[in-house]
């Protein structure tokens, strides 16, 4: 029902209003958790980042000595 000046609609809308604020809270506690989240998986890569550099170290001495040997067996 619409009079002059008033809108049913408002309180529909601010019904809506007020339980968007009213789960804020639990929403950002969410938030929160996922980005508690993500830091311990960055800080775990980061701790991991040695450990990674260092294979792939080994594995291109690994590739270096493969082409190494293909150019001894090719030069003989």
């Amino acid at each position: 029902m619409k009079t002059e000046g008033y809108d049913d609609d408002v309180n529909t809308s601010d019904c809506h209003h007020l339980a968007v604020l009213e789960s804020l809270p639990e929403w950002m506690n969410k938030v929160d958790k996922n980005i508690r989240y993500l830091n311990t998986a960055i800080e775990t890569l980061l701790q991991l980042k040695p450990v990674i550099l260092g294979i792939l170290d080994i594995m291109e001495s690994l590739v270096q000595k493969e082409v190494e040997g293909k150019e001894d067996n090719n030069a003989r």
